[in-house]
């Protein structure tokens, strides 16, 4: 049980969001992971790490009161569309783990995002949410470019 309620709603109302992206991956074939609507796309699978990755970076931040820039080399994108709903898997209990464990005095921090643009834990946590929605749609249009119909948007969380 998350520390704040903010974090709670924000928990149940990402849940909806991650459980429809979940349902979209296992209508995938994995023919889908290198696929690329145009040059300089990201790949379906690609995509799939950059939502995982992304918000609980995001989220991070917000726990930690700063953001940090990644160092090195990104990780390699999955390879298959299995690799990439483990990924997914593994991203998701993590974020549960890392909004279950905010408190309202972390929400109401301001961080800097990038130079010149601070903003309080809240708003990031949001941002953190439209930037995944964001993402998703995408993928919904990927989906159909690939012949699959995708679920609706959101889902109950489990």
């Amino acid at each position: 049980m998350p520390t704040s309620a903010r974090a709670e709603q924000h928990l149940h109302h990402w849940l909806m969001h991650r459980r429809a992206l979940e349902e979209l991956l296992t209508r995938l074939p994995d023919s889908a992971a290198g696929f690329r609507p145009w040059d300089g796309a990201m790949t379906t699978a690609a995509l799939v790490a950059h939502i995982a990755r992304s918000t609980n970076r995001l989220l991070q931040g917000v726990e930690a009161g700063a953001m940090t820039p990644p160092s090195g080399q990104p990780p390699a994108p999955p390879a298959t569309m299995a690799e990439a709903r483990d990924l997914l898997a593994s991203a998701t209990a993590e974020t549960q783990a890392l909004l279950s464990r905010l408190t309202d005095a972390q929400l109401e921090r301001v961080i800097a995002f990038r130079p010149g643009i601070e903003q309080p834990g809240a708003v990031m946590m949001a941002m953190s949410l439209d930037h995944e929605i964001h993402h998703k749609g995408q993928l919904w249009v990927y989906a159909r470019m690939c012949g699959v119909e995708p679920p609706l948007y959101i889902s109950r969380p489990r």
